[in-house]
């Protein structure tokens, strides 16, 4: 190790610290951006801070899971609504195929990621790359309502923000992924 090897580290974990001191929000342990820095070094947690981590917790989970190829967990992480107008996309256009699927039979291929969740998603991550929200994009609350929040993800390429929908229902946070990208119109072509 030369001589010059611990001030570039130093210098290196300056800047960060004070880029993190500067920032409204911070990375936690895993690398999830949040509010006030790491929610799990706070004591005393407010319901806010709460939810704020559930609601990021959430939107990467989701992206994880389309990069990872889960799809059944996938499928689990979206919004009643962004569930409801996939499935009845495919089913107008299983019909206009000459394929006759029920509702039911398409909801339940995508809870277990059968053929039709897997060429649906493939399709998908044609034209969208989960590595973008995950790894290059900054992440920040936009706004925490009781049962609907927004995160703003800045990519860092892009002039303008993306406004991630996320709806609280029964069994925790989800994203609203038709509701912000819309891109079944690309899958369609």
């Amino acid at each position: 190790m030369s001589s010059k090897s611990p001030p570039a580290v130093i210098t290196s974990i300056t800047i960060a610290l004070i880029f993190y001191s500067l920032s409204p929000l911070l990375v936690d342990e895993a690398g999830r951006w949040c509010r006030n820095g790491s929610a799990s070094a706070q004591t005393g947690k407010t319901g806010n801070e709460k939810e704020i981590e559930a609601i990021l917790a959430s939107a990467e989970d989701l992206f994880k899971a389309m990069k990872e190829k889960n799809y059944p967990a996938l499928w689990n992480l979206l919004s009643n609504k962004s569930q409801d107008s996939i499935v009845g996309n495919i089913q107008k256009n299983a019909e206009k195929a000459g394929v006759g699927f029920s509702r039911d039979q398409i909801n339940s291929d995508f809870l277990i990621g059968g053929l039709i969740s897997r060429t649906y998603w493939n399709k998908y991550l044609t034209v969208f790359d989960p590595d973008i929200p995950l790894e290059q994009s900054k992440w920040d609350m936009d706004f925490l309502k009781e049962n609907k929040a927004q995160i703003r993800l800045q990519y860092i390429k892009a002039g303008k923000p993306i406004f991630l929908q996320m709806y609280k229902e029964s069994t925790g946070w989800k994203v609203g992924l038709e509701e912000t990208f819309s891109a079944r119109e690309w899958l369609l072509r």
